[in-house]
């Protein structure tokens, strides 16, 4: 486990670990020395009251002896957040013939050990205060309190990009890595984590990956790529190395062109997400040295603009992956075509009906219906299986004046238009083709500061079952948690996963960005 915990670590990225509350097991220390993973070596305590003078010189004696042989060691904690007795702060020297530095985590904002601040929780205002040349060495020995579903992941790009270039920045140990709770017995096995009381980690209890893994994952790499812009790629990519020791030519990089599948692809090529083809190479990266910047060039084939995607693997001069991109080579619009341009050849005829304010239109086993007092969907059927999709669109935020709606045939289409969509302030269009497909445009125009903009439908949420898409997944984001999702066809089965409480990943809820097309499993059809 001790192993497992480092390689966990090690393959976000992370190069140290803060031994807070806990004695460490000796192994652990052991593998960190093998492995390379620097440690804070921890008196073992929580808050007020400190050891007493009875009992500190004794605890310290006991640990430093235990474990100041161990090169991993970077420096001393002294008790944890208040639990520090000040007057033992140069016992660890009595010990340790290195003199290592001697912390107290959590000590605020007034407070400095050894010219280091350690400030657990700092606002985002206090850090930046705390950055800056000539200024104490900041190195929160806790930050970004990971609880349910922020995992130290949220908001970790604001504070990191502002410690990363300070000069004074000793770096940040996020708490915590794992969720802890108890297996309760007496509730069948059920893992008891006291909803927030209970530490919540960046992965779960028994080490399952939450979304924040590959937050910290991807902001933590010291390797950096510029996503390609698909309008000027020509092959080479900005590359940015933020190792301390290694050039890039240490690395190893190694690049993909694929396709996404459709998803309408009979075959099995939905499950694999992106199709890796036959055009791949490998090489060593550019003599970019620590701190430096350069270009990647990938020498793609000539022909890399016909493939959807590419991907790109960075490992570490051990064969460590370091991270894997995939970036879009082309805009939504071309993937759309390809998916709704099916053939209208001996397609059926569209016929249409009203019945009060109820508009029918038939297009053979399809049959969708619209409410002409707003222009929303109603419902729709596919083959007589009803699809319960309806009051769409409307704004999730603000309202919308309905001035006019006027529907009929246009060139083999279907047209309801709801005001005018071209100039309106709000309006929206349906067009139902021949091909099956139906087409929505809206214009939406909202003024002042928004929680929410766009627009809704309404589904039964019971009903569905499971999503498949093309867009940043499989993991949820948030606004600020946009890294480490990777644009894919990714696939999840519906769940109420509280994160946090529950470990059944991913979470089916929630937000995904770059979403290029989804399809709803659902009790009635496929949407």
């Amino acid at each position: 486990m001790s192993i497992a915990d480092i390689e966990l670590m090690k393959s976000m990225n992370m190069n140290a670990a803060r031994m807070s509350h806990y004695p460490p097991a000796k192994h652990f220390l052991e593998e960190c020395d093998r492995l390379g993973l620097l440690v804070l070596d921890e008196l073992a305590g929580w808050q007020a009251p400190a050891y007493d003078d009875t009992i500190a010189p004794g605890l310290v004696r006991e640990m430093v002896i235990r474990d100041v042989n161990h090169p991993c060691i970077l420096a001393w904690d002294n008790g944890n957040e208040g639990g520090f007795n000040y007057t033992v702060d140069d016992d660890y020297a009595l010990w340790d013939p290195q003199n290592r530095k001697v912390l107290h985590p959590a000590n605020w904002e007034s407070e400095l050990t050894g010219n280091v601040r350690t400030h657990h929780y700092a606002t985002y205002t206090q850090v930046t205060n705390y950055l800056g040349a000539g200024k104490p060495v900041f190195m929160p020995t806790e930050i970004q309190h990971g609880l349910y579903d922020g995992g130290g992941g949220a908001g970790l790009a604001d504070h990191w990009n502002a410690m990363r270039v300070a000069p004074n920045s000793g770096g940040m140990f996020i708490w915590a890595l794992l969720d802890e709770g108890l297996v309760r017995t007496d509730q069948g096995g059920a893992i008891d984590v006291a909803n927030e009381a209970a530490p919540d980690g960046i992965v779960g209890p028994y080490r399952e990956k939450e979304a924040s893994y590959y937050t910290v994952k991807a902001l933590w790499s010291p390797v950096q790529i510029t996503a390609p812009d698909p309008a000027t790629f020509t092959g080479a990519l900005a590359v940015e190395n933020r190792f301390d020791f290694t050039s890039l030519n240490q690395c190893t990089f190694r690049w993909q062109l694929g396709w996404y599948p459709d998803p309408t692809d009979p075959t099995n090529a939905l499950n694999a997400g992106f199709l890796a083809a036959v055009d791949s190479g490998e090489f060593a990266g550019p003599a970019v040295a620590p701190a430096g910047s350069g270009l990647l060039n990938l020498n793609l084939p000539g022909n890399w603009a016909t493939y959807d995607a590419l991907r790109v693997i960075a490992t570490d001069p051990y064969g460590r992956e370091i991270y894997t991109w995939i970036w879009p080579l082309h805009g939504p619009a071309s993937i759309r075509s390809r998916i709704t341009q099916v053939a209208t050849v001996n397609q059926p005829v569209i016929t249409a009906g009203v019945n009060g304010a109820q508009l029918s239109i038939t297009n053979g086993p399809r049959v969708f219906r619209f409410d002409l007092t707003n222009g929303r969907m109603i419902s729709s059927s596919v083959s007589n299986a009803s699809v319960s999709l309806s009051n769409g669109p409307r704004p999730v935020a603000g309202t919308w004046t309905i001035t006019n709606v006027t529907h009929g045939l246009n060139g083999g289409e279907y047209v309801i238009n709801v005001n005018d969509v071209t100039s309106a302030a709000d309006g929206f269009q349906w067009r139902v083709r021949s091909n099956g497909w139906v087409n929505l445009r809206y214009r939406y125009t909202l003024t002042g500061t928004q929680t929410w903009f766009g627009v809704t439908f309404d589904y039964p949420e019971a009903n569905i079952t499971a999503m498949r898409w093309l867009g940043q997944g499989p993991y949820r984001v948030w606004k600020n948690r946009l890294p480490g999702q990777e644009v894919a066809v990714h696939y999840k089965t519906a769940n109420n996963t509280d994160t946090g409480k529950q470990w059944g990943f991913p979470e089916f809820r929630g937000y995904h960005g770059q979403l290029n097309w989804a399809t709803l499993n659902t009790t009635q059809a496929r949407i």
